[in-house]
């Protein structure tokens, strides 16, 4: 199945402090991930079943090569949605359930931003992903770097931040602090709270 890149032009212009550049940019580089996970699934799907395992080394096999990439332009892609699907909002804090979530995971608003940014410093060339536990059913910061190293198991993504460079260095430079607030007032804490909503639904019926 062919995956097609989803419109994000609504953004362009309409995200305070980020200017259209830097998302038109970042746009940009979101399609070519999807362009390449497309290009991968091509490659693989023409390699018979049956000739798989001789195309497949530790050392270098075509196959073995292709499924080692396959998740970098796979996790590029849907990351980047999450993040631009969750982008949009306008600054304030989250209410009902998922402020009651983050309130009961980090003790506060404020302390929940704090280890956000502590995350974000570190997770450079990566994401920061708010995630709902299903095994002790709390929220948590899982700090992937590159696309795929680091994703815990048994998790839901609520939040998606992405923390590449090409993220914020057309706007921001070096200065990640500012990206990170900019980042913060642009949440759309909606369509988080329905992604918690969704995630706590399954977790019950299982």
């Amino acid at each position: 199945m062919t995956i097609e890149a989803k419109k994000y032009d609504h953004l362009v212009g309409n995200l305070q402090g980020f200017s259209p550049k830097q998302i038109e940019q970042h746009i940009k580089l979101y399609q070519g991930y999807v362009k390449k996970i497309n290009e991968i699934r091509t490659e693989m799907e023409k390699i018979p079943f049956d000739e798989r395992k001789d195309k497949a080394n530790f050392s270098f096999g075509k196959y073995s090569e292709l499924k080692r990439r396959e998740s970098v332009p796979y996790n590029g892609t849907y990351l980047h949605e999450m993040y631009f699907d969750n982008l949009g909002g306008s600054h304030g804090a989250p209410q009902s359930e998922l402020g009651r979530a983050i309130e009961g995971a980090f003790g506060s608003q404020s302390n929940w931003e704090e280890d956000l940014r502590a995350c974000a410093e570190t997770a450079t060339g990566g994401w920061v992903l708010l995630t709902y536990d299903r095994i002790d059913g709390q929220l948590h910061h899982n700090q992937v770097w590159e696309h795929s190293n680091g994703i815990m198991l048994n998790q839901e993504h609520l939040l998606a931040l992405d923390t590449w460079e090409h993220a914020f260095m057309i706007d921001f430079g070096t200065d990640k602090k500012s990206y990170l607030t900019a980042f913060l007032a642009n949440v759309n804490w909606k369509i988080v709270a329905e992604r918690l909503d969704k995630a706590t639904r399954r977790a019950r019926a299982a």
